[in-house]
């Protein structure tokens, strides 16, 4: 991709115009990113025409139409039209995949500055009903997002190395490190199945605590994409997830399939078929037995974060096999 189509582009609506915000700047390779949100604002108004999506929802989204995963925020807004129709709006940086394929996982962790900085000028933007001054945030803001270079993983697991793995496993749970290890095993006994097939069934989407802060949510979210490639290998291929705001505080959506329409409105409202998304909590049925103990042994030798990040979970897999 050129220098002009990785830069910052938006796509919704706004009080201040009647219709889409006008000479949008949006490279034409975003098309997919566009018919989902249209397609997937569609079902959530034919399944609560009320229904606004919550604000502040970040998001990296990869799609099959194209080679691009788009890193934004989206959130709730409408048109100035009489009566205003809702339609939200979002705010992103189209990213080409193969900049990323050695280090997809550690995307989350390069796009915290970029995620906060696009959330900011949102809500800028949503808080004044003047056009030009709109425009104006829309013009100005520029995230950055480095490629990941040949040593993205070295540099990376360096930086985390002084960071222990106790504080993280707690952080990755309300119940501390104990019931991260119960969520390892559990997302482990749930991918298991398909290890050597092929990715696609409905399950494959997953609820999971997360972080109120930022910095910490993007490294939980990139431990989850490692601990995911990690046991599937290539068939994870480059996954999509939310960072969304909920009344239990920040959650992350993982899918390890396609996005879809009705996802929009789980994700973005938190209605429509719930059951498609399989949700991770404390109070669930315990895991099994051999793959709790599988996974205690494993995070048992980790020292630091660096090493969580370095444990082969495939092989925790055969716990299950």
């Amino acid at each position: 991709m050129s220098a002009k189509d990785t830069r910052v582009a938006w796509f919704g609506k706004h009080p201040a115009w009647r219709d889409y915000i006008p000479q949008f700047e949006e490279p034409a390779a975003a098309q997919p990113l566009r018919d989902w949100v249209k397609s997937g604002r569609d079902f959530l108004h034919k399944l609560a025409p009320a229904g606004d999506e919550r604000g502040g929802c970040l998001y990296l989204l990869s799609l099959r139409a194209d080679e691009l995963t788009y890193c934004g925020v989206i959130g709730p807004s409408r048109d100035g039209g009489q009566p205003a129709r809702r339609f939200p709006l979002t705010i992103y940086v189209p990213l080409a995949r193969r900049r990323y394929r050695r280090a997809y996982a550690l995307l989350p962790a390069y796009a915290v500055s970029a995620w906060e900085e696009m959330r900011v000028v949102q809500q800028k933007c949503l808080a004044s009903d003047d056009g030009a001054v709109v425009r104006k945030f829309l013009d100005d803001v520029a995230p950055a997002i480095p490629a990941a270079g040949w040593g993205a993983w070295r540099r990376f697991r360096r930086d985390v190395s002084a960071v222990g793995s106790t504080d993280f496993l707690a952080s990755l749970h309300p119940g501390g490190d104990g019931a991260a290890v119960d969520l390892i095993a559990w997302m482990a006994g749930a991918i298991a199945p398909f290890r050597d097939g092929r990715l696609g069934p409905p399950t494959l989407a997953f609820e999971l605590p997360s972080s109120e802060g930022l910095k910490t949510a993007a490294y939980q979210a990139a431990f989850w994409l490692n601990f995911c490639e990690s046991s599937l290998g290539k068939v994870a291929g480059q996954p999509s997830l939310f960072l969304r705001p909920s009344p239990e505080g920040r959650r992350l959506i993982l899918f390890l399939r396609e996005p879809e329409a009705s996802d929009y409105a789980t994700v973005l409202t938190g209605l429509g078929e719930e059951q498609k998304i399989h949700r991770f909590d404390a109070g669930g049925p315990a895991p099994a037995e051999a793959l709790r103990a599988a996974a205690g042994e494993v995070v048992s030798k980790a020292k630091n974060v660096s090493d969580l990040f370095s444990c082969r979970w495939d092989r925790l897999l055969r716990a299950v096999s």
